[in-house]
């Protein structure tokens, strides 16, 4: 693997068209780690949880399980 030197080294021999798309990889890269989700991606995430229970009593079993957390 390379050091974060030698790449910064090898970048002397990229023509401007890959260092423009080097660019673009990078600014990506930081864009996907900061990446916020849309309500709609969360659609149907842990529907399972609450089965057959009506959401009152799903509610207050939940609360009471916090309650007694250690």
């Amino acid at each position: 693997m390379m050091t974060f030197q030698e790449m910064v080294e090898e970048i002397k021999y990229l023509n401007r068209e890959e260092r423009r798309q080097l660019l673009h990889v990078l600014i990506d890269a930081l864009d996907d780690s900061e990446k916020t989700h849309d309500l709609i991606d969360f659609i149907g995430v842990g529907a399972h949880l609450a089965d057959d229970e009506d959401p009152q009593d799903h509610i207050k079993r939940l609360r009471s399980e916090w309650d007694h957390r250690p």
